[in-house]
């Protein structure tokens, strides 16, 4: 049904604030480690947050090819990371990108 010319047009919610950008710009997690890393010819980043309010820690690796993104992420939890940072290493390391 079409609106009359009279009628009021539709009301639109206010556009909402900034998003978070990333999960870390949420203000949920701090930045443990930030390094730049890369897999063969393609660049990447290594990034290791840690939940601000919780007992997790993430192990992120994100990879640019071309015009693709690859992430590869860990979660363990903070009372387990001096046992489990070997076997996320492996995990992370284990990633590859085939043409």
């Amino acid at each position: 049904m079409a609106a009359s010319p009279s009628s009021p047009a539709p009301s639109r919610p206010p556009p909402p604030t900034r998003p978070p950008q990333t999960m870390w710009d949420s203000g949920k997690y701090t930045i443990v480690e930030d390094t730049g890393i890369s897999l063969g010819e393609f660049p990447g980043r290594a990034v290791k947050l840690s939940q601000a309010d919780g007992d997790f820690l993430v192990w992120n690796h994100v990879y640019l090819a071309g015009a693709r993104m690859y992430q590869v992420m860990a979660v363990v939890s903070k009372a387990d990371e001096a046992k489990s940072t070997a076997n996320v290493t492996r995990f992370l390391d284990s990633f590859k990108i085939v043409k």
